[in-house]
């Protein structure tokens, strides 16, 4: 636990510093030099690598079927078919309830 603790400590020292690093570094830039301002944050390029990826997968999920809106309610009455008991599984009611649902 000593140990734990030690590491806490010394991780918060150099949070610390970093901080004060990032403070002084902000302290000489102006907020009209864009220049300066571009340094300090780096010009976003991590950013706009990010977004950019975030882009491309938000691209490939689809929100609705993709034309298999009947194989997937099928699969769902079947699934939930198999979990009830033996005799309702099979009932009139439950065909009659999946085949509202397929229509």
């Amino acid at each position: 636990m000593d140990k734990d603790r030690d590491a806490a400590k010394q991780d918060t020292a150099a949070a610390k510093q970093d901080i004060g690093a990032a403070k002084q570094a902000a302290q000489k830039c102006t907020a009209e030099s864009k220049s300066c301002m571009t340094e300090l944050i780096g010009g976003g390029a991590t950013q706009e690598t990010d977004m950019a990826q975030a882009r491309g997968e938000l691209g490939t999920m689809k929100p609705e079927p993709s034309g298999n809106a009947a194989s997937a309610l099928s699969g769902t009455c079947a699934s939930f078919t198999a979990d009830l008991p033996a005799g309702l599984s099979g009932s009139s009611e439950m065909t009659s309830l999946c085949g509202e649902m397929n229509r």
